[in-house]
This record gives structure tokens, sequence and C-alpha cells, in this order.
């Protein structure tokens, strides 16, 4: 019994390891999209950047709505927020 439970929290901790680096991942590219808006200055330009930023922000905030409904467990979202965190760090 005592295997089982490791072996499943185990493939629980890669899981939410892979969520979160992909949440951070997401939110890395927002924040990279809005450094090239602020030095920009051609309106072309801003305008293509401000769409890809939208459709990147959708995708984003559709996965950290599926992630939060997934880890609604209070010991589940706090492994995740803290993999979000080191995902963040390491990118």
């Amino acid at each position: 019994m005592f295997l089982i439970t490791i072996a499943l929290f185990c493939s629980c901790s890669d899981s939410i390891e892979n969520d979160a680096a992909r949440l951070a991942g997401l939110h890395l590219q927002k924040t990279e999209l809005i450094r090239k808006l602020l030095s920009v200055s051609d309106s072309t330009e801003v305008v293509s950047l401000l769409d890809e930023y939208r459709e990147l922000d959708r995708k984003y905030l559709h996965l950290k709505l599926h992630m939060e409904n997934k880890y609604t467990d209070s010991l589940q979202g706090q492994l995740f927020d803290e993999a979000f965190k080191r995902a963040l760090r390491h990118k």
C-alpha cells in the first residue's frame, strides 16, 4: 500500500511540474511580448504584437482556469503554485 501511495504521488508530482512549466512558459512569452511592445514605434508592428499578445493571453487564461479546476485540492494547489514559481525561475 505504501509503495502504491508513493507511485501515485510521484506521478501526480510529475503532472503538476509539467502543467506548471506549460503555464510558466506562456506567462514568460507574454512578458517578452510586452517588452517588445514597449520597444517598437511602428504602429503596424504594434497592432501585430497586440494581436499576438491577445491570442497568447487567451491561451494563458484558458490554461490557468483549467489548472485551477484541475488542482482544487488545497495541497495540490499549493504544490502547483510552488512548481509554477520554480518554473518561472528556471525558464
